[in-house]
């Protein structure tokens, strides 16, 4: 059976790229605080409202940190205007 998915594996490249952005506009810039930048420059995702009860997979959180989105979306042009 095949469905859709979505995580890490999409994920990680993603932000991966977004990194490289940051250190090449910041040389210099300790790696927790590139990580940071990626958190704080995210673009909030909140959990499904729709998401069936019947569903072993519960969403967890508020906008800005849940079990399904992290710290939300990576924002790539947020992430470089600092």
């Amino acid at each position: 059976t095949y469905c859709y998915q979505q995580g890490t594996s999409m994920a990680s490249p993603h932000v991966a790229g977004v990194a490289a952005l940051i250190r090449e506009m910041h040389p210099g810039m300790p790696q927790g605080a590139v990580a940071a930048l990626l958190r704080s420059s995210a673009s909030p995702l909140s959990c499904p409202a729709t998401w069936p009860a019947a569903d072993p997979r519960h969403c967890s959180g508020g906008s800005g940190q849940t079990s399904f989105f992290g710290a939300g979306m990576v924002n790539a042009a947020n992430a470089v205007a600092h």
